[in-house]
């Protein structure tokens, strides 16, 4: 049902787009199965590793800065950030 209810949101926000392309649509399809996978694997992960949710929280964000930082010292927004 999960994944119904985001593909029906991600259809009705492109509903009134100029034009819907078949990439456009993998692509949609693509996030919104990667974003269900992510939350159930998640719900895995949070029963067997034992971990607390900050727990889980804290080292999924350091994991996002690890890949996240480089791109935005390239793009200048850390520059942009402490100005």
């Amino acid at each position: 049902p999960a994944f119904g209810i985001m593909l029906t949101g991600a259809v009705a926000a492109a509903w009134n787009d100029i034009e819907v392309s078949w990439a456009g649509i993998f692509w949609m399809v693509l996030n919104c199965l990667s974003t269900a996978g992510y939350v159930l694997y998640m719900k895995f992960a949070t029963k067997n590793v034992k971990l607390s949710t900050f727990g889980m929280v804290f080292y999924n964000n350091l994991l996002c800065t690890v890949f996240l930082f480089p791109v935005s010292v390239m793009r200048g927004e850390v520059s942009i950030f402490f100005s």
